[in-house]
């Protein structure tokens, strides 16, 4: 891996994957990812997510920083706490936590998620 890297974010198309119908709690959601870096001990992983509206309960795969580019979500963490977040704003998600994920619009996000034991996405 080189020591700096540039991506062109607009040129990374996500690619689309199938949710497990038992994860999702309303809507049709519609998911894509697509990973622009990788760590060479695979503990982190950069890249970006994109959703249509729906609501979805997943674990986190790791503690995630992810910095919203367009549309809105609302997630609501197993402690109960709630973050809402729209372009421009950034929130944190620690590992092992079970969280809703509420797509009120059309979503685009960057993302970073790291796991000591390493991310599979």
């Amino acid at each position: 891996m080189k020591n700096a890297t540039q991506y062109n974010l607009d040129d990374a198309v996500p690619v689309p994957y199938e949710l497990d119908p038992e994860t999702v709690l309303e809507g049709d959601p519609k998911q894509a990812v697509v990973v622009l870096s990788r760590s060479e001990d695979g503990t982190t992983v950069s890249g970006i997510f994109t959703s249509t509206p729906g609501t979805v309960r997943v674990p986190q795969a790791g503690d995630e920083w992810t910095v919203v580019r367009k549309g809105r979500l609302r997630v609501t963490s197993e402690d109960g706490s709630v973050v809402d977040c729209g372009p421009g704003q950034m929130m944190m998600l620690k590992r092992d936590t079970s969280a809703t994920f509420e797509v009120l619009e059309e979503l685009e996000d960057y993302f970073v998620i790291h796991h000591p034991d390493g991310v599979e996405l």
